[in-house]
């Protein structure tokens, strides 16, 4: 394993791996690990690399194929996908877990997320919760003022919120790296008749989306019983992003 000398204790601490190579800052990544290929005298003919990574940069998949130019790179992204979407027992309890922490942290906001707060005071909340129940730290998820679908990832401000005023919230807490995503509505103050409407309408298309998860079926058709009846319902005129 070769990665940043700052994290080389946490991976000793953490993995079964035992021969771990530590890299500073301000060296090449791409050198050490030439380095230690030279020093093992490894002759890499075929070598896998994950192309969905978003450590994988153009520069430097472009410094791997000059590093080793007679080497043959095969994608593996989708191997990796498929054997991550292969959950131990002490994984779905991660999972589980982080989702706990969601419902929780969610109900936490109800009951103390008042007119004249801001998105700001939301998301202080949503970290102090997730936090206090156990999650990692540094994964909350977007609050925004607006839940026009193409303002979703607004940034936080300070502007005062008033009774009726709605609130966009995407929880995404972490425990031990697994995460779970929580999104809902937050009305402020008291709903009007119209938005129990719109809520109730909203979640027996939900339910039945929820209804129709089994084994076997496909994800896509999962997400098209709720897409097809927001469009269909009138709820929306389109709907552009998946559910």
């Amino acid at each position: 394993m070769i990665l940043r000398t700052v994290d080389a204790g946490t991976c000793k601490e953490y993995s079964w791996i035992s021969d771990i190579v530590g890299f500073q800052d301000w060296d090449d990544p791409v050198e050490v690990a030439m380095t230690q290929i030279k020093a093992r005298n490894w002759k890499p003919r075929r070598v896998g690399i994950d192309k969905n990574s978003y450590s994988l940069t153009v520069q430097r998949y472009s410094s791997w194929l000059k590093a080793l130019p007679k080497t043959e790179f095969s994608d593996i992204s989708t191997f990796i996908a498929e054997r991550r979407a292969i959950k131990s027992p002490r994984e779905i309890e991660y999972l589980r877990k982080a989702s706990d922490i969601a419902d929780k942290t969610l109900q936490v906001i109800l009951e103390r997320i008042k007119p004249g707060h801001s998105t700001r005071d939301c998301v202080a909340i949503s970290a102090e919760s997730i936090i206090s129940l156990g999650g990692d730290a540094g994964a909350l998820g977007p609050v925004t003022r607006s839940i026009d679908d193409t303002r979703m990832h607004s940034l936080v401000d300070d502007v005062p919120l008033k009774s009726g005023d709605m609130l966009h919230v995407e929880l995404i807490p972490q425990y031990f790296g697994y995460s779970a995503r929580l999104m809902r509505p937050v009305c402020l103050g008291e709903p009007t008749p119209e938005m129990l409407d719109l809520a109730a309408q909203i979640t027996a298309i939900q339910d039945a989306q929820l209804a129709a998860i089994k084994p076997g079926i496909q994800a896509n058709e999962v997400d098209s019983i709720v897409r097809e009846a927001m469009v269909s319902s009138g709820l929306k005129a389109s709907y552009a992003n998946i559910s």
